[in-house]
């Protein structure tokens, strides 16, 4: 899977919004979706007029439960999810239920991994704010242990460039390679912390070589 912070797979333009409902919007209401997308210059508009007919907010939603259904991939897997966030309502009850269901799915047959989390971040209202408690609800849920619990919440804020809380997680689990990757970004952000992190003494910056 091509892991991205949240923030890179969720920045999409209207030119691959069209596209992606180009390729998968065929059917009964293929017509009435190209004329649409004709006429919307960004997301928003296009989001707006999908749900404004209720026909039509049904078949593309079907649509999108249908694909999801059929995926082969993870990468497969959040590109719907993407999608279906940006151009369905995001108070659209159906919607909503599904993405519960879908949630408890995922987490009752998975194990709790970054590739996993990547996907559950799109059934939730997403919130860097939020994150703490949702990994914590999901580790209590799944009966984690402590370690585990800090090293996916150290590999999640790294994903998402939410270093503080990075840090407070980071002394209680092993600087392995999962989170060696993201070990330029650590420094940046923090050299002292970095360093006292990996029980470096400062003499010694110049020996170290990043990746």
């Amino acid at each position: 899977m091509k892991i991205k912070s949240y923030e890179q797979v969720t920045e999409q333009t209207i030119i691959a919004v069209k596209k992606y409902l180009l390729k998968h919007g065929k059917g009964y209401y293929q017509q009435d979706l190209h004329d649409i997308i004709n006429r919307c210059i960004d997301i928003d508009q296009l989001k707006r007029k999908l749900n404004k007919r209720a026909d039509l907010q049904l078949w593309l939603f079907t649509k999108f439960k249908k694909n999801l259904d059929h995926c082969s991939s993870y990468d497969e897997m959040e590109e719907h999810l993407v999608m279906m966030n940006l151009l369905i309502d995001r108070y659209y009850q159906p919607l909503l239920q599904y993405k519960y269901n879908l949630l408890y799915y995922i987490i009752d047959r998975q194990d709790l991994s970054l590739e996993i989390y990547c996907l559950l971040r799109h059934l939730i209202q997403f919130k860097y704010g939020k994150l703490e408690e949702f990994i914590k609800g999901i580790t209590v849920y799944k009966n984690i242990s402590g370690y585990e619990y800090h090293h996916i919440a150290s590999e999640i804020f790294l994903l998402e460039k939410q270093y503080r809380r990075a840090y407070q997680h980071l002394p209680y689990v092993e600087y392995d390679q999962s989170l060696q990757r993201f070990e330029n970004a650590l420094y940046n952000y923090s050299p002292r912390q970095f360093f006292q992190l990996l029980n470096i003494d400062h003499q010694q910056v110049q020996l170290l070589s990043f990746r």
